[in-house]
């Protein structure tokens, strides 16, 4: 079910390419062969060597009873034999030049196209701003992508969002439109970003988006599912916690010039890595025609 929806098994072959060797390269669902290989005792013996107390963290949000959440885990997990904490992080591939692969999905209706280029991992102060920026050029409404490319009609949907992981982080595009037009279009979103590496985020366009992102802020705070997230990835990274006020006043702390330091740091317009699925291409003997 998830491969045939193009979107995501364009997102999963764009990371597998993107990263390489890197663990991050793969698919969190496996595949189909892997699952129906996977025999119980290799899967206990899997969660022997990598989970353990010391790389388990309990997060809650919401109405808790903090004190009764504890004895719980006492009484569920109290068992639990600490181990060796494996090494999580992993050496970065080298960077590449550009890569486009399609994968040709003729029932589609439209053309999906994922877009990742380099961007600050989940330990780099620039992180921020790069959120900040995503906004500013790739939001769902009012953002340059959207001007240039949506509120026209070209597009069905364009974007663009920053991920960052443990030890890597990504820019990510996201376009879908006529398979007819997917190529001119990408070119189109390379000069939105390259626009704005050399002309800058103008002021107005930079208080609009922080205030956009402020106001995210404050409302995933008040869901609990959402704040579940954040608390459990900061913990599960950085080993800190950081209230909503804390998210806050770190949005509120950004500037325009935050935002230019990572766009000349990370380049958008820059090599990186593409995968379309839809109707466009030919079919061949491959699952997908490549070039890089």
């Amino acid at each position: 079910m998830y491969d045939d929806q193009p979107p995501f098994g364009a997102d999963d072959r764009c990371r597998a390419a993107f990263f390489g060797q890197h663990p991050l390269a793969r698919s969190v669902l496996g595949t189909v062969e892997s699952i129906q290989s996977l025999p119980v005792e290799a899967m206990r013996e899997y969660h022997g060597r990598r989970y353990s107390p010391g790389n388990i963290v309990l997060v809650a949000t919401g109405a808790v009873d903090f004190p009764a959440l504890v004895e719980s885990a006492k009484r569920l997990c109290g068992g639990w034999e600490p181990r060796a904490i494996p090494d999580r992080r992993a050496p970065m591939p080298t960077a590449h030049g550009d890569h486009l692969e399609r994968i040709v999905r003729p029932t589609a209706t439209l053309e999906y196209a994922v877009r990742m280029s380099a961007g600050p991992a989940g330990d780099d102060d620039d992180r921020f701003a790069a959120k900040l920026l995503s906004v500013a050029l790739g939001d769902d409404s009012g953002s340059r992508l959207y001007w240039a490319m949506v509120d026209s009609g070209d597009a069905e949907h364009a974007s663009c969002h920053h991920h960052d992981f443990l030890d890597a982080g990504l820019m990510i595009t996201q376009l879908s439109c006529d398979a007819a037009d997917v190529d001119s279009l990408l070119a189109r979103v390379l000069d939105v970003y390259r626009q704005a590496a050399t002309g800058g985020i103008s002021q107005s366009e930079f208080a609009q988006a922080r205030n956009k992102l402020a106001g995210r802020v404050v409302l995933e705070g008040e869901r609990p599912r959402r704040r579940l997230f954040h608390v459990g990835l900061e913990w599960a990274h950085g080993g800190g916690y950081r209230s909503v006020a804390d998210n806050l006043r770190i949005v509120e702390g950004l500037t325009v010039d935050d935002l230019h330091r990572v766009l000349a740091r990370w380049l958008l317009e820059g090599p990186g890595v593409t995968v379309l699925a839809g109707p466009a291409g030919t079919e061949t003997s491959t699952p997908a025609a490549t070039r890089s």
